[in-house]
């Protein structure tokens, strides 16, 4: 399964606030595709699930931001 987080803090830089905030996508290193829908229909009586919307999950990614105000 694809895990994500997130996590953010709060910090004073001289007289200001800032929030730092570490965004991590893709935690454990999932590399499987990941299906978006199903798409089901019948002929002859028998049923067929055809996937849709498949797409590769993308490496594991980091991402670190700061927000100061101005």
């Amino acid at each position: 399964h694809l895990v994500s987080a997130q996590i953010g803090y709060p910090v004073k830089i001289g007289k200001f606030r800032a929030d730092v905030q570490l965004n991590v996508n893709n935690l454990l290193d999932y590399d499987q595709q990941i299906v978006n829908g199903l798409f089901v229909y019948t002929l002859n009586g028998k049923s067929y699930n055809i996937p849709y919307g498949q797409k590769s999950v993308w490496p594991r990614t980091t991402e670190l931001s700061i927000t100061l105000p101005f």
